[in-house]
């Protein structure tokens, strides 16, 4: 019975084609909006994924990486300082800013203080090795290019951020932020910069960064920990900010409805579709049940026909995904759909193309041999 339900596929695709597309468009869906949620997440998270802190120290409040709570760094150092694998310590400054370009236009940006030096843990190597020696020269700032073709600047203009004129000394990539361009100065730039501004975090660099998860442990279990900080690894922070954009935002419940919907679409048009077929081929059914072919044989070449059906729309969605996901990088829109999320939504997608085949049976359950007489 297995050859004939996918020859049945093979030989009558017309009347499956719809079930198909329905549930190829309902994974395409699911799988686009969780891409750009998470690509969102992932463009908010730039900072803390390319830093090169081993462990970050936060307010145990903490909800993302976004939304960092202000501490007091001074308060903790020495704490911190007294663990053997800890070898360096430096607080993650962070500022939101507003001020207009040459041209007048108005902009918003999230301006980072940072040592240009090699003990800058904020921004990877190659960053400080190509920056580091330009934002030692007061009042300069490197933008993302992302930002800078926004809002029209380039190397060499000089912007006005919150009552300051800086300049614009380079351009760099991969800093991709909504909410507002990410700018960064050294830490002497950022201070001179009127605004309220305020340490979020604590950066660790450890001797060994393998050890990261047990140092981390270990500072959270100390009995001289002080209550109000908690230790990240880079990795376990990074997921709570992930988590936290599809389950906690202000856009999950969005994304929650989306989800269950493109689900409900899935499963009604499969089944509508199942059921036509099935429908349209109640003679072919008749005889076999006339020849002594049992219902339940029947049940499981329907069964069989709704995951081969599954397996095909989401082979297009994977297909019109992979697409997509080109388009985005080539426009630079932050799309990211891991590989953790791809095995549980292709056995929902699956289990929804099961549930439709399920729900046409009962058109087959009700097929005799009296059949062929009409």
């Amino acid at each position: 019975m297995i050859s004939l339900a996918r020859s049945s596929l093979v030989y009558e695709w017309r009347r499956y084609l719809a079930a198909v597309f329905a549930l190829g468009f309902s994974a395409l869906l699911l799988y686009i909006q969780t891409g750009l949620m998470l690509g969102y997440s992932m463009s908010m998270t730039a900072i803390l994924n390319n830093s090169q802190a081993d462990i970050w120290i936060s307010d145990p409040r903490l909800k993302t990486f976004e939304w960092g709570v202000s501490l007091n760094p001074d308060q903790n150092e020495c704490y911190l300082r007294m663990h053997p694998e800890i070898v360096s310590v430096k607080p993650f400054y962070r500022a939101w800013c507003s001020g207009k370009t040459d041209e007048g236009e108005t902009i918003h940006a999230v301006l980072f203080g940072l040592e240009a030096d090699d003990s800058c843990l904020l921004m990877p190597h190659w960053f400080i090795e190509e920056f580091g020696e330009k934002l030692k020269e007061p009042m300069t700032v490197v933008v993302d290019r992302s930002f800078a073709k926004n809002v029209g600047l380039k190397i060499g203009d000089y912007p006005e951020l919150n009552s300051k004129r800086v300049k614009i000394v380079g351009i760099t990539d991969g800093y991709k932020n909504e909410r507002g361009g990410f700018v960064f100065a050294s830490e002497y730039s950022f201070r001179a910069m009127p605004g309220w501004k305020w340490a979020q975090y604590i950066m660790v660099k450890l001797r060994n960064p393998e050890r990261a998860e047990i140092t981390a442990r270990e500072l959270n279990e100390s009995p001289w920990k002080n209550s109000k900080i908690k230790a990240w690894t880079k990795k376990s922070l990074f997921w709570k900010s992930q988590k936290w954009q599809l389950l906690e935002s202000p856009n999950s419940l969005t994304f929650i409805f989306l989800s269950l919907l493109a689900i409900f679409i899935g499963v009604a048009i499969t089944n509508q579709s199942l059921r036509s077929a099935i429908l349209a081929s109640l003679k072919e059914y008749a005889a076999l049940r006339a020849l002594g072919v049992s219902k339940r044989s029947l049940c499981s070449v329907v069964l069989e026909q709704s995951f081969w059906i599954g397996m095909a729309g989401l082979a297009l969605a994977w297909i019109l995904t992979y697409i997509f996901s080109f388009i985005a990088v080539y426009y630079k829109l932050p799309f990211c759909v891991p590989f953790w999320f791809i095995l549980p939504s292709t056995a929902l997608l699956l289990f929804v193309s099961f549930v439709s085949g399920l729900f046409s049976l009962m058109v087959l359950y009700k097929t005799e041999p009296a059949e062929l007489l009409r």
